[in-house]
């Protein structure tokens, strides 16, 4: 880049019979900033649904900003040296609005990524008229994530693993969404990079719980009385008797931030009869 207007020297040369006058052109050349390493992603943001209300999209959002900028790059200002602060953004993978691959929990709607701002991007559901969450990138550089639905996770099951399974944005291997930072010298030259965030931008699952307790007092008027006449010696007696024990347990449980699709009844009906059965 070459700055001001060129300079024009005039330049005469003799050998002392002759002389020639010429002109010498010199032009100044600027120095730019230049991206030495890097961008490299620098810090995440985790959601754990477990965080959230019984169903999450009844309470308060999920609300995580990572610790600290989330792209970093070495950067060479040159001769000028550094000028104003770095500006940060986002971007989109393939566009200014993409299907994430997600879906909510909750009617497994899917979930459309839309870039709202240079700095926001908002994931909507129902044809765009709910909002399952938004990542906002801060003037820092660090980016704050804000849910508020659950998310379905791809893990089914009882276990620890399926209770905690990852999503995240990335989708065939490629990240959905950029963060872009903007370094600027002192006289205004500017460099740009740009490194995939999907993956540091992780949804947790979240599992029910159920807790079965016996009620102390019903269970003291319980009484089974069998009658096991015969079952010394070789012989043996079987005896059977069924009885309604419901009274006996009290059920608490939560679904957790997903919300409840089926609940199968064990305090009334279903499991309240009880068949004991004595063998010697």
């Amino acid at each position: 880049m070459y700055v001001g207007v060129p300079i024009a020297i005039p330049v005469t040369l003799s050998d002392g019979v002759a002389s020639v006058t010429s002109t010498l052109t010199v032009s100044v050349e600027d120095d730019s900033p230049i991206i030495t390493s890097g961008p490299v992603v620098a810090s995440s943001v985790t959601l754990d649904e477990t965080d959230g209300s019984d169903p999450l999209s009844a309470g308060p959002p999920l609300v995580v900003t990572s610790s600290g900028a989330i792209i970093s790059a070495g950067v060479s200002f040159g001769a000028d040296g550094p000028g104003t602060a770095t500006v940060y953004g986002l971007t989109l993978q393939g566009g200014t609005s993409v299907a994430s691959g997600l879906q909510t929990a909750l009617g497994d709607q899917p979930i459309t990524l839309t870039l709202t701002s240079s700095t926001l991007i908002t994931a909507t559901y129902n044809g765009g008229t709910q909002t399952a969450f938004t990542i906002q990138m801060n003037a820092n550089g660090s980016v704050t994530v804000t849910q508020y639905t659950a998310l379905e996770h791809l893990v089914d099951g009882s276990t620890a693993a399926a209770y905690d399974d990852a999503l995240s944005l990335i989708v065939g291997g490629v990240s959905l969404v950029n963060a872009t930072a903007t370094y600027t010298d002192f006289d205004g030259d500017r460099v740009s990079g740009t490194v995939g965030i999907g993956g540091a931008i992780i949804f947790r699952d979240d599992g029910p719980s159920i807790d079965v307790t016996a009620s102390a007092a019903v269970e003291a008027g319980v009484l089974l009385t069998t009658s096991d006449d015969g079952t010394e010696g070789a012989g043996s007696t079987t005896a059977s008797s069924s009885a309604n024990f419901g009274g006996v347990f009290g059920l608490t449980f939560a679904t957790g931030a997903d919300g409840a699709a089926a609940f199968r009844d064990l305090h009334e009906g279903r499991c309240a009869a009880a068949k004991i059965i004595l063998r010697p």
